[in-house]
């Protein structure tokens, strides 16, 4: 909300009032701040056990783009991948900087200016960047389930349910199957 907006709306209210209304909504973002830093610790304990199952070091999970690498190396999945993966990041990140939604307010209302999203390039660029992290998602979910010996259900709910299926692959007993991968790696080079 902007402050404006903000002092309008507690103009007509006490001391107390807003002050019960300010600890309502620290409260409430707290409570969200916990649960996504309870999350986070989750996921890092589920891809350092996930990366130990697979012989690596578990600490290599915690270096952004590196995880990636390994993860993918782990799974099967060509290296080459992995740099046309990090190559859509980047043109991606470098075509959308200047991109930005901005809100303008118009007489009593506000409304959003979406510059730089004119320009096809963008647009196409953010269509392509969507379409590479499907195609991604979807091989580390397939090859993610054949490694750790589970089946085609599993890799779906590895698409839809990354974070939950990572936990029950990493602190299950579910055990990670080289040969699984190796397969994976010659059914991709045919």
């Amino acid at each position: 909300m902007l402050n404006a907006e903000l002092e309008k709306l507690l103009s007509g209210a006490t001391k107390s009032e807003a002050f019960v209304s300010g600890a309502v909504v620290g409260g409430v973002i707290a409570f969200i701040v916990g649960i996504a830093i309870l999350f986070a610790v989750l996921q890092i304990i589920a891809a350092w056990k996930v990366f130990e199952k697979a012989g690596e070091k578990g600490w290599k999970s915690l270096i952004p783009f590196y995880n990636i690498y390994i993860l993918f190396r782990v799974l099967g999945i060509k290296e080459w991948y992995f740099w046309v993966f990090l190559g859509g990041i980047v043109v991606t990140s470098a075509m959308t900087a200047n991109a930005n939604v901005e809100i303008v307010k118009v007489g009593t209302e506000y409304q959003y200016v979406f510059n730089g999203y004119d320009n096809p390039a963008v647009i196409i660029g953010e269509i392509l960047a969507a379409a590479l992290a499907i195609v991604t998602m979807v091989w580390v979910a397939r090859n993610g389930a054949k490694a750790f010996g589970k089946g085609t259900g599993f890799a779906v709910c590895l698409f839809f349910f990354p974070d939950i299926c990572w936990l029950i692959l990493g602190l299950g007993k579910s055990k990670y199957h080289k040969k699984a991968v190796i397969e994976a790696e010659a059914k991709a080079d045919k």
